[in-house]
C-alpha cells in the first residue's frame, strides 16, 4: 500500500497559436486567407518591411525602425532555373542546338507568396518567442507550405526568344558565344513570343513538380544564337 496517497497535481499552460502553422479545418469556421486566383511571375519587384522578421502594428509609427526589402522576379527566375544542351549528336549540334531548361516552380511560387505576405503585414506583431522555431519568417514559410502551395497548379509558361546572329570571326572563342544563350528581361515583348518549345513535368501527379522545358533551334547554331525569357502562370485549383 502507497505512503503517501497524495493525487499528483496537473497545471495547464497556455500557448500561442501561431505555433503551429497548419490551418486546421472546422465545421464552424477556421483561419482565412486571401489569395489570388491568377499569379504571374514576370519582370515586377516586390517590396515590404520588416525588422528581423518582425513587422509592427502601425507602418506609420515615427519611431519605425523597419528596413525595406525587396524581391526581384527576374532575379527569381534567374536563380531558379538552369539551361544546357540536351544529349544529341553531332549533326543536331552544329545546326539546331537541341536545349533543356530545368525549372524549379515550387521555389518560384514560395518565394512569391512569401513576399506577398509580407508585403499585406498578415502576420504583423507576431513575435519570434510566439513561433515554433524562433523565427517569424521560417513561420511563414511552414504556413505557406501547409496551406497555400498546394492549392495552385501551373497554368502555362510564357516563352520569349530572339535570334541573335554571331559575326566573330575568331574561332578561338566562337563557341562561347554560340553556345551561351542569355536570360534578358529585355525580350519581355509579344514580339519575341514562340510557341515551338515543349514542357516535360516529372511527376503528372504533383502540382508543382519540377519541369523541363525543351527547345530546338530553328535558325543554324553555326550562325546563330538566341537569348530567351520566360514567364510563369499559376492558376487556383
Amino acid at each position: 500500500m502507497k505512503s503517501n496517497l497524495m493525487i499528483k497535481r496537473y497545471r495547464t499552460e497556455f500557448d500561442n497559436g501561431t505555433k503551429n502553422m497548419k490551418t486546421i479545418k472546422s465545421y464552424f469556421g477556421s483561419t482565412l486567407i486571401d489569395i489570388e486566383d491568377e499569379i504571374i511571375i514576370d519582370n515586377i519587384s516586390l517590396q515590404y518591411q520588416d525588422i528581423n522578421g518582425y513587422q509592427n502594428y502601425d507602418i506609420g509609427n515615427l519611431n519605425n525602425n523597419e528596413t525595406n526589402k525587396y524581391i526581384n522576379l527576374t532575379e527569381l527566375k534567374l536563380k531558379n532555373h538552369t539551361i544546357g544542351l540536351q544529349n544529341q549528336n553531332i549533326t543536331h549540334l552544329e545546326n539546331n542546338s537541341k536545349w533543356e531548361i530545368n525549372l524549379k516552380l515550387k521555389d518560384i511560387l514560395r518565394e512569391y507568396l512569401f513576399a506577398k505576405i509580407k508585403e499585406s503585414r498578415s502576420f504583423k506583431t507576431v513575435k519570434q518567442e510566439n513561433t515554433k522555431n524562433d523565427d517569424i519568417n521560417l513561420a511563414i514559410y511552414n504556413f505557406i507550405n501547409y496551406n497555400i502551395l498546394n492549392r495552385y497548379q501551373l497554368n502555362r509558361i510564357d516563352f520569349y526568344l530572339k535570334y541573335v546572329e554571331i559575326k566573330s570571326s575568331n574561332i578561338f572563342n566562337r563557341n562561347n558565344i554560340q553556345y551561351n544563350p542569355i536570360f534578358d528581361e529585355n525580350l519581355y515583348n509579344i514580339q519575341y513570343l514562340i510557341k515551338d518549345y515543349k514542357i516535360i513535368k516529372k511527376d503528372q501527379f504533383e502540382n508543382l513538380t519540377p519541369i523541363k522545358i525543351q527547345y530546338n533551334q530553328t535558325k543554324s547554331s553555326k550562325d546563330f544564337k538566341f537569348d530567351y525569357y520566360f514567364n510563369i502562370i499559376f492558376s487556383k485549383i
